[in-house]
């Protein structure tokens, strides 16, 4: 354990302290000056002698709208899903005989999920762009031609760039083509539905290709060493599901604003009902998927641990309702089984002397239909 001391018995010189700057209070009354140049002032060295600090004036910070903030999060999380398939996605791809990644690539769902993601990042690119255009189209304010074209004709228009002059609100055209954009894009969205269920199918699988694979887990801090900041590969995977999430959040947000300020053809901003209303289904499938997935594995992990021979329990869309076991009183003893009740179907079973259940009946479920009463 390393000493306090040098060898020579002194201590350790004390290091050098920054000189400490006076705070100062800003009133109402100097208010004009926080837009002036920094200052520069004296101020008092700790070590004896006078120095002269360049104090940074500061500066309030404008809060940013619904709108503005809508500009900016769709530009960052195209670079979100752009990070993952050029610093993960296409480089596990390449076409070489490395053992890990020649797992990777012979297993169907991970590469139709590869595919998935790859087609949700072109189509985000050209929705991305498109949005960043009706911000900038939205400052002329009605001037412009309503092209949505820059100076130079292009409709490419960055959204970091649009983001530093898109207004607070959007104009009535600039609304009305949003909800549009949005509800046009429904293919898009619709296949975060397949990226949660092809990855929620794959998740024990991934693990064993990633966090159980050491030569993964040095491509991954290869990666992460040459781009500071990045996310691990499972991180990257699960942000495109929280942010289909937010999206309702997002555009209420917008509509909330845009009604108080009487923006839209009915100065309620119901031009984005629609796309609000696709992207609550959206959520709710995903939700659904969820609530699918959960049922299935219960049901899996029941088979597994419970029964005996593996009965064929698991079917699509089942889900187990109540268990528990109940005893049948036959004269001179009592006989116990153990009931499982589904959604569809109805079971019960004896228990082995192994302690394993073995089904004894199945009766299937049907809801009743009344034709009169």
């Amino acid at each position: 354990m390393a000493s306090a001391t040098d060898n020579k018995g002194a201590p350790p010189p004390i290091p050098a302290r920054p000189p400490r700057i006076q705070s100062t209070t800003t009133t109402p009354a100097v208010a004009e000056e926080a837009a002036k140049p920094a200052a520069t002032a004296m101020v008092e060295d700790p070590f004896g002698d006078a120095e002269a600090v360049t104090i940074p004036t500061r500066t309030r910070r404008t809060k940013k709208s619904a709108f503005q903030k809508l500009v900016e999060r769709e530009e960052q999380y195209l670079t979100t899903l752009e990070q993952l398939c050029d610093l993960y996605i296409r480089a596990i791809e390449l076409n070489d005989d490395t053992p890990w990644k020649v797992a990777f690539n012979s297993d169907p769902d991970v590469v139709l999920l590869f595919t998935t993601l790859k087609n949700v990042a072109e189509l985000t690119k050209t929705l991305s762009s498109r949005i960043s255009t009706l911000g900038t189209t939205s400052v002329a304010g009605g001037e412009g031609d309503g092209s949505g074209s820059n100076n130079n004709g292009s409709s490419e228009v960055s959204a970091a760039a649009a983001a530093a002059v898109v207004p607070k609100l959007p104009t009535d055209e600039a609304l009305a083509a949003l909800g549009s954009l949005y509800e046009s894009n429904a293919t898009l969205f619709q296949r975060y539905l397949t990226v949660y269920t092809i990855f929620t199918r794959l998740q024990e699988r991934l693990d064993d290709l990633t966090l159980r694979s050491q030569d993964f887990m040095l491509f991954q801090c290869d990666v992460q060493r040459h781009n500071a900041g990045t996310p691990t590969f499972e991180e990257y995977l699960g942000k495109p599901v929280l942010h289909i999430t937010t999206y309702a959040q997002a555009l209420t947000g917008v509509k909330a604003e845009a009604s108080a300020a009487g923006v839209g053809a009915r100065g309620d901003g119901a031009e984005l009902d629609g796309a609000l209303e696709m992207f609550t289904d959206i959520i709710d499938g995903l939700a659904r998927a969820k609530d699918e997935i959960v049922d299935r594995r219960r049901i899996e992990r029941l088979v597994s641990e419970r029964f005996s021979g593996k009965p064929k329990l698991v079917e699509k869309g089942r889900r187990l309702v109540f268990e528990g076991p109940l005893d049948k009183v036959s004269r001179s003893r009592t006989h116990r089984y153990y009931f499982h009740l589904f959604n569809d179907l109805l079971t019960y079973s004896e228990q082995n002397a192994g302690g394993k259940l073995v089904p004894v009946s199945y009766t299937h479920l049907t809801l009743p239909t009344i034709y009169s009463v």
